[in-house]
């Protein structure tokens, strides 16, 4: 296929890995990434080895879904391999090869298979695998007229006018058979601004991100504080990935074409640690204004007066509901101090949205129309996130009561688990 218009083949997968572990902020950076390796990793794949299948049967129950469990089958209790079938040419997460076969939205000239991504000898038809003839992109990942929103799964909007694109927290998946969530198919050909909330392993996910990092004019990330030494940095992160970045305070803003952005306060969700660097957003496009909560808390009323008083009413808000919240050992073990750890990870857990909390937003900021995503529901992206929400959960009833309490205002509200459009 030397010298042909081919498409990229979106359904194949991205899987980043520093040294066959996933890539993400606790493992691409150095230190942190010894911490897990020692700390986490090695007593985990110790485990495994010891007893594989006990690993097998906690993967096939959901109630430990997304414990420290390896989904590995017993017969592969070997060092790491590539799942059979998967094409695995090697490239840098730096490789130029990389944007030139994910990017392609349109035919263009690849070159041959070995040029796209340099591979060995071995390897040298698979990229083959990874390309089309025939493929093409949807007509309608683009708007001609008016605004357009579309939920693409999990905390990731696209948000558009004929002119621009921004695109909130992307989590987006392949598109192997999907037709109830819009995939990387369906992303127009170019993302003017990536709106990141906040550095967890849901938000900043490069699975996607990497596939994008052609397509995309800036990324915003919110600024980690300066007087924190230790605190993580979401912009240092994704810079030294090769990605274009600009790092966000409170209120400032930043223009696309036909809309804006504004930085808006984030609360909570961190296990009462003192983390700075997470921001929720105020977009504006086509004559309407959208509130990204994201898993910002209603902790305390003030900064959403301040940001009405600042931005006006909104016409639609995206709020995160979790369920009773991830105890701060789940995230955060391999990095903390042993000594009292376990002692004080339930008591300092990741609380979510309550419906108490969220009426409060909602009545701060004068929603018109109020969308939630629940965490968990979406079978898809289990590989990061665990369980799925049922009518039992505390999360459930909490989504309940809000809905009931909006049907009784007479406010439009939904909870968000497939795909959803709106237009204006």
């Amino acid at each position: 296929m030397a010298d042909e218009l081919l498409f990229s083949q979106l359904k194949a997968p991205v899987e980043p890995l520093v040294e066959t572990l996933s890539a993400w902020s606790h493992t691409v950076a150095s230190e942190p990434d010894t911490m897990n390796l020692i700390s986490l990793r090695f007593p985990n794949l110790e485990s495994y080895l010891k007893s594989p299948e006990v690993h097998v049967e906690a993967n096939r129950n959901p109630e430990p879904h997304g414990g420290f469990f390896l989904d590995v089958a017993e017969e592969r209790s070997s060092p790491w391999q590539p799942p059979p079938d998967v094409p695995e040419p090697p490239f840098s997460m730096s490789s130029t090869g990389l944007e030139r076969l994910c990017g392609t939205r349109v035919p263009v000239l690849l070159g041959s298979p070995r040029d796209v991504l340099e591979p060995d000898d071995a390897r040298a038809e698979q990229p083959a695998e990874l390309v089309s003839e025939t493929a093409g992109p949807p007509p309608h990942r683009h708007v001609e007229a008016g605004g357009r929103i579309r939920y693409f799964g999990r905390a990731c909007l696209v948000l558009q006018t004929p002119e621009g694109a921004v695109v909130t927290d992307p989590f987006i998946g392949t598109g192997s058979g999907a037709r109830d969530r819009y995939t990387l198919d369906d992303l127009p050909d170019f993302i003017d601004l990536v709106l990141v909330t906040h550095g967890h392993q849901d938000r900043i996910v490069l699975e996607t991100l990497l596939q994008l990092r052609g397509r995309i004019g800036t990324i915003v990330a919110p600024r980690s504080s300066q007087s924190d030494p230790e605190g993580t940095s979401t912009g240092l992160f994704l810079r030294r990935l090769g990605f274009p970045v600009v790092e966000a305070d409170d209120y400032d803003e930043f223009t696309f074409p036909g809309g804006s952005v504004v930085a808006t306060p984030f609360l909570g969700e961190h296990g009462a640690q003192d983390v700075r660097g997470e921001s929720t957003y105020w977009v504006r496009l086509a004559g309407r204004s959208a509130f990204v909560g994201t898993d910002s808390s209603g902790m305390d009323p003030a900064p959403y007066r301040r940001i009405r008083q600042n931005l006006g009413t909104a016409d639609y808000a995206f709020l995160g509901m979790e369920r009773e919240g991830a105890p701060l050992t789940w995230l955060y073990q391999a990095l903390l101090p042993q000594l009292g750890a376990e002692k004080t990870s339930n008591s300092r857990k990741a609380p979510g949205l309550s419906a108490e909390q969220a009426v409060a937003i909602m009545t701060d900021l004068g929603v018109g129309e109020t969308y939630v995503h629940p965490v968990g529901e979406e079978p898809w992206p289990w590989n990061v996130m665990a369980g799925a929400g049922n009518e039992g959960t505390y999360q459930a009833k909490q989504i309940d009561e809000l809905m009931k309490w909006c049907a009784d205002h007479g406010i439009k509200a939904e909870r968000l688990v497939r795909r959803q459009e709106w237009r204006w």
